[in-house]
């Protein structure tokens, strides 16, 4: 289902009893392509119900709704969701029903688009007792969803982290009380703060561990050092720098990350470290 939002669309109910699997996009940048739609366009805010109870695949990609209400999808295994547009704690709430609907799913995949959503979540989410594979694009904010997600996911086996764990601040959000650093004034990052106890997953199930989009910083080495001493089964580290390789050109500067990398303490006896970047390729297990 493509762009089947009208001004006069107030729910969409998807009722099927044998579908298997649904995309639902609802982009409008697309229309921005042609006209000024994102700025004059009158479509009404909407509701929609997915009520499909042999649902297995459901890709969800939409900038309007303010209600999604999944039912009956006991069997579901895959879910992609990216839902941007969303600007006040009443309209965020729908990522926390769409995800208690969901709650059955094996695997999970949260674009970067939802961080606008995510990031205000505050109540409770749902145990998500199958969940093996989580994909988390939330960029520099989200991490309180992490962290929830992580407790709540007691049989987590893999976890990306597809924007990195490092998003730049607009160069208007300095810290005003430095103006020490001029031009070299190092920007401003959104800290994630680990659960209070170690969520079950870590100890028991969390077997691969990939950070996309690595810059090196204290903060990420920070993160990595707390999957690495608390993840007691993980089995391989991935560390790709790829998708910022003009931060890292310089085969000593990588060295010297990659040496920080292996001297971060262990729970795991069989834990691989890959660290991947455009010139180096390092690859080390114990």
């Amino acid at each position: 289902m493509n762009e089947c939002v009208g001004k006069d669309v107030r729910v969409i109910l998807i009722s099927a009893p044998v579908l298997t699997k649904l995309r639902y996009h609802n982009e409008k940048e697309k229309y921005s392509l042609h006209n000024d739609f994102l700025e004059t366009a009158d479509v009404s805010e909407h509701k929609i119900v997915i009520d499909t109870p042999a649902l297995l695949h459901l890709e969800l990609i939409d900038d309007e709704a303010v209600v999604y209400l999944g039912k009956n999808l006991s069997h579901i295994i895959k879910v992609d969701i990216s839902i941007a547009v969303l600007y006040d704690e009443t309209h965020s709430k729908c990522i926390t029903d769409l995800l208690m609907g969901i709650s059955e799913v094996q695997s999970l995949h949260l674009y970067n688009d939802c961080r606008e959503a995510v990031h205000r979540i505050d109540s409770e989410l749902p145990i998500f007792r199958n969940l093996t594979s989580l994909v988390l694009g939330a960029g520099y904010v989200g991490w309180e969803l992490l962290s929830q997600l992580l407790v709540k996911s007691p049989c987590l086996e893999s976890l990306v982290f597809e924007e990195g764990y490092h998003i730049e601040h607009g160069e208007d959000e300095y810290d005003e009380e430095d103006d020490s650093g001029g031009d070299d004034k190092p920007l401003l990052w959104h800290d994630w703060h680990p659960p209070q106890n170690v969520p079950s997953c870590l100890p028991s199930n969390l077997k691969l561990v990939k950070f996309l989009k690595f810059r090196g910083g204290d903060g990420d080495l920070q993160m990595v050092a707390y999957f690495l001493k608390n993840a007691e089964v993980l089995e391989k580290l991935i560390i790709d720098c790829e998708s910022y390789g003009e931060e890292f050109d310089v085969p000593e500067d990588q060295l010297k990350i990659t040496a920080k990398l292996l001297m971060l303490p262990r729970a795991s006896r069989t834990c691989q470290i890959e660290f991947v970047t455009p010139i180096l390729r390092h690859d080390e297990s114990d």
